[in-house]
């Protein structure tokens, strides 16, 4: 699941590409001015630091249609179902991070991040989005860590959705509404070094998701309770972690005219998710380091869907798949460049009252991308310049 300022007065199919130009002069302008700002040369206490980014992301199937939805869309006899132009996509995605630090030594650290970020789209900016996290990490002496973190993205674009309640005033006007929701997560981890090479981790997070009107039964809150180690090499540059977790999604399943024929949507599910990620650094110099990355996700979702007349929820299971690697170049001491390809699949099994030809949940999805990242501490002030400041 990828996610900054909409021009509102302006077409939203003439926004992302000039929004995608001016994002990444401004990026440019704004590192040239940042750059001549000359920080203090002192070690540890506090600091301020800056990231800029620019992504660029290659969707084959932005909103991950089914074989047999994306064969409708081809056909163009069904318009009103879909509101995109093309089913894949070029993103651009443009990011702003303000860091402040402040190191008490031996091992104690505390940070304090803000994260603002959004995709725009360069044919379909109906599915343009922004978001912004703030994140708060604690570190102790003996590797010990916690973090909280809030994220949100404002509004998310799902796709076309039958409103059941609509009842449309002419004959032959759609039924098909725009589905979008507002997602807030709050999370907690917590990460225990068992030795000098091996960090367990306990984490929990908790989503809540706002539809618009027509979909007020989709409104839901997943909880998602996760496990991890960490086993990491002499130098921390290559790394292996297991992951391993549970997901409860408990949705409303009502819009508040209950009873109705059909039954309102219940899209609750619950399962497991588990996965494997490494880190491998490849080659390094004194000015530049090479690595490699690599992820599997598995993840079950057993829906729980009791209405025989919810077909598309009813009795159904899917799994998904996501494979991931990638290669980052870090350039000493301000810029990060990223490459990376990234397949996902899920299979859809649907139950008995589904029609059997039915597709619905199953998709491949295909994206491959680029970044780049400055970096810049614009303030830093020594513990010993606190302690004169005190006197």
């Amino acid at each position: 699941m990828s996610a900054t300022g909409i021009v509102e007065s302006r077409s939203p199919h003439r926004v992302a590409g000039d929004l995608s130009r001016r994002a990444s002069g401004a990026l440019a302008a704004l590192a040239l001015a940042l750059a001549s700002v000359r920080p203090s040369n002192a070690a540890r206490g506090q600091s301020l630091s800056m990231s800029l980014g620019l992504a660029s992301v290659y969707d084959d199937n932005l909103l991950q249609y089914s074989s047999n939805q994306r064969d409708l869309f081809l056909s163009g006899t069904k318009p009103d179902r879909f509101s995109i132009h093309t089913l894949d996509d070029l993103t651009w995605s443009p990011q702003v991070g303000l860091t402040w630090t402040l190191d008490r030594g031996a091992g104690r650290r505390r940070s304090l991040r803000a994260h603002f970020s959004g995709d725009l789209h360069s044919k379909n900016s109906t599915a343009d989005l922004r978001s912004a996290s703030l994140s708060l990490h604690e570190s102790f002496q003996r590797g010990h860590r916690i973090s909280l973190g809030y994220y949100t993205v404002p509004k998310y674009y799902l796709r076309q959705l039958i409103a059941e309640d609509y009842v449309p005033p002419f004959p032959g006007l759609s039924r098909y509404h725009r589905a979008e929701f507002g997602l807030d997560i709050g999370s907690i981890a917590w990460e225990h070094a068992l030795g000098k090479r091996l960090d367990l981790g306990l984490a929990y997070q908790l989503e809540n998701r706002g539809y618009n009107s027509d979909f007020r039964e989709r409104d839901s809150k997943t909880h998602q309770a996760r496990l991890s180690l960490l086993l990491s090499g002499p130098d921390r540059g290559n790394s292996l972690g297991l992951l391993a977790g549970y997901r409860w999604d408990l949705a409303k399943g009502e819009d508040g005219d209950e009873p109705e024929a059909p039954p309102d949507a219940d899209i609750s599910y619950h399962g497991p998710i588990a996965g494997v990620e490494g880190r491998m650094q490849l080659t390094r110099s004194r000015t530049w380091r090479l690595s490699g990355e690599a992820t599997y996700w598995l993840g079950y979702r057993g829906y729980d869907s009791n209405r025989p007349g919810d077909p598309y929820h009813f009795g159904r299971s899917d799994v998904i798949q996501t494979v991931e690697s990638g290669l980052r170049l870090a350039l000493r001491p301000h810029w990060t460049l990223r490459g990376f390809y990234r397949f996902e699949s899920s299979d859809a099994r649907l139950g008995s009252t589904a029609p059997p030809t039915s597709d619905v949940g199953s998709y491949r999805q295909q994206q491959v991308g680029v970044g780049v990242e400055w970096s810049y501490a614009i303030w830093r002030q020594s513990r010993h310049e606190e302690s004169d400041a005190s006197d």
